[in-house]
């Protein structure tokens, strides 16, 4: 379930209920830019493998099995299926993603906030020269 904790002023959201989708505020986009949030995009909740070769956003395995040791990056389909350390992830493509890929978290208001940082943590499982930053 996504852990929410506001009491003391942080937020940290969890992925690894994927399957029944983002969780409210989360979206993924095409086209996006520096001005612009882009397109929604469809998001596979279906489990996807790290070799897809299907340019899509979907529910991927963490880089840390479910004992939370490192993944060595060779876990079969059916390992990483097991993992229930889940993710959204990007198979980018020359026709997909290619430019302007974005996972994208809006808030209705900061009124309020200060000092407000936003931190995530990504994988690049295999830099190619479509990898986004």
């Amino acid at each position: 379930m996504p852990k929410k904790i506001f009491g003391a002023d942080n937020y940290t959201q969890t992925f690894d209920q994927i399957g029944a989708g983002l969780p409210v505020g989360w979206s993924v986009r095409t086209n996006a830019s520096a001005v612009s949030l882009g397109t929604a995009a469809p998001f596979n909740t279906a489990m996807v493998s790290w070799g897809t070769q299907t340019g899509q956003f979907g529910n991927g395995a963490g880089s840390t099995n479910n004992a939370l040791a490192a993944a060595t990056g060779n876990e079969s389909s059916t390992q990483q299926s097991a993992f229930t350390n889940r993710g959204p992830c990007l198979r980018q493509t020359a026709a997909f993603g290619d430019p302007g890929a974005a996972f994208v978290f809006q808030i209705a208001s900061t009124l309020g906030f200060s000092n407000l940082v936003f931190s995530v943590d990504l994988n690049l499982l295999s830099a190619q020269a479509r990898s986004t930053t």
